[in-house]
């Protein structure tokens, strides 16, 4: 049969319709198989597996979306069995778009819904309740471990954005559907744009845990993970810093920090300070170390191997940005802060060059947060 050019272009948009329904029809299985043989059986459990607290983190979103999208398929399903050219089919996705708002807030609570399930496998009881439970779910869909089911949700939006596009794209302005796809496609974009943002805030924020679970000796007052702050980079370098050496009739008894050794001479019975055989002399070590340069701090470490352990990081400084003042000084780039000033080297010109800029962006973005607020601060009082 021959095909008028008119009607292979609906063929093709029919083709697009039927590829967004049968791809939510594999959704809404995925969702089910968690409201239904995971989260529901989990409620009726005599003996709790989980606290309300944590069956609501974990599965209230997921029972919001799966009701929200049964219903969209069940509407497409009785609407659409055939597309034509006075087909509805961006009409009944538009009518959805309002409630793509369950969407981000998932996408929100998402980084901690990760982490709780990440905690929770076998041989936890949630762990080997769900193996069990899964021996029911259809057979494809068996080896599905929680957490890949529950982002389905993340990454069915991005899949609705590139079907309504190519629809979009073989629709004329004429067609009874162009407005409502294109609308509908406007809203899609708005989300998933939140999304991509979220995730992306969800592999820094990973980053970070992974990254703090590595480093030795951090001390206990230095909290790395925060919230709002992000990983920017990092890179080796050399180092240099002043220390305060003391010396007792010539024979070096203490190295230390510029910061540590002012806060003993304020120690009225500190006797390390007080002695008169002892003589201090400022010296300057060179150390190769890390850099990792946060949005609001500065983490400075350094890299030991071990024959048992490989590679360990060891804590050796943390400056907090706002505190701090950047300068360059001939193939040195130097950081003022507290009561010190640091040297950074590296290791040419090309990439002093680079993270110079890298830390003065940082500086300045990181010093206009802190002004702005402050003035926030300041008007309230008035």
């Amino acid at each position: 049969m021959l095909y008028s050019k008119e009607e292979k272009r609906y063929l093709y948009c029919g083709n697009v319709v039927k590829e967004f329904i049968t791809t939510e029809n594999t959704y809404c299985e995925q969702l089910g198989v968690v409201e239904n043989l995971i989260h529901q059986p989990l409620i009726k459990q005599e003996k709790p597996l989980l606290t309300p607290e944590q069956i609501k983190l974990i599965f209230g979103g997921v029972s919001v979306i799966y009701g929200v999208n049964t219903a969209l398929l069940q509407n497409l399903r009785e609407k659409l069995s055939v597309y034509t050219q006075s087909s509805r089919f961006g009409h009944i996705v538009l009518t959805f778009t309002p409630l793509l708002r369950v969407y981000s807030d998932y996408c929100q609570t998402y980084p901690q819904v990760s982490q709780l399930v990440s905690s929770m496998k076998v041989p936890h009881p949630f762990g080997t309740f769900y193996k069990l439970q899964m021996k029911q779910a259809p057979e494809h869909l068996q080896r599905f471990d929680l957490l890949s089911l529950l982002i389905t949700p993340i990454q069915r939006l991005p899949r609705y954005r590139l079907l309504l596009k190519d629809l979009l794209k073989h629709l004329r302005p004429s067609d009874i559907d162009y407005e409502d796809v294109k609308k509908a496609l406007n809203e899609i974009e708005k989300v998933t744009s939140f999304v991509n943002t979220q995730s992306k805030k969800q592999e820094n924020m990973e980053k970070v845990v992974n990254l703090y679970s590595q480093i030795k000796g951090i001390p206990e007052d230095i909290q790395l993970i925060q919230p709002g702050r992000e990983l920017i980079n990092s890179t080796s370098v050399l180092m240099k810093q002043k220390y305060v050496q003391l010396t007792d009739n010539g024979k070096e008894i203490a190295v230390l920090t510029i910061p540590l050794f002012n806060q003993m001479k304020k120690e009225p019975n500190n006797l390390l300070i007080k002695t008169p055989t002892i003589t201090t002399n400022f010296i300057e070590k060179e150390m190769p170390v890390d850099i990792i340069l946060f949005t609001d701090i500065i983490l400075f470490v350094e890299k030991n191997k071990s024959l048992f352990s490989g590679e360990t990081l060891q804590f050796r400084l943390v400056i907090n940005i706002g505190d701090a003042a950047i300068f360059r000084n001939n193939n040195e780039i130097q950081i003022r802060y507290s009561e010190e000033t640091i040297k950074l080297i590296f290791a040419d010109k090309e990439n002093e060059d680079l993270w110079y800029n890298i830390l003065s962006d940082t500086f300045v973005h990181c010093h206009d947060i802190i002004q702005n607020l402050q003035q926030r601060r300041k008007s309230l009082r008035y």
